[in-house]
């Protein structure tokens, strides 16, 4: 929010000049302008402090969903191997099996990317330092 004063054209409040206190309705003077700039300010101030905590947080979201996948991924890797020895093999019925443990094992890390996606959206929601500091992260 850009916030400034002008005697000639008033208090200039987010491109909007007013010539009257908005919360009081009577006319500005250097007390009042004064006071407003500093409530301003600090709502400016609060402000920047929650968007950056909230940005760390959901860095922190990301990161603990990357660190799970990273750890899933030797299980991708192992059940690609086995589907493609079992097609080799030419045992389609292995073959099959093996391919169903691969969607499921990809479908549980698909569950994984969309809570990430549920955690990040409940952060976003949150509007206090409070509230932020005190949010658990769990998968």
């Amino acid at each position: 929010m850009k916030t400034y004063y002008d005697k000639q054209q008033g208090m200039c409040i987010n491109g909007n000049f007013w010539q009257v206190h908005p919360e009081t309705g009577k006319p500005w003077d250097t007390d009042s302008a004064a006071d407003f700039l500093d409530k301003a300010k600090a709502q400016t101030d609060n402000d920047d402090g929650v968007a950056q905590l909230k940005q760390q947080v959901i860095a922190r979201v990301k990161q603990l969903a990357y660190q799970q996948l990273q750890g899933q991924q030797w299980r991708v890797e192992r059940a690609k191997e086995r589907e493609l020895q079992a097609t080799l093999s030419g045992n389609d019925a292995e073959a099959t099996q093996q391919r169903d443990n691969l969607k499921t094992i990809l479908a549980q890390r698909e569950a994984l990317r969309v809570k990430s996606d549920e955690l990040e959206s409940e952060v976003q929601r949150l509007t206090t330092k409070a509230e932020l500091l005190a949010y658990v992260i769990e998968f």
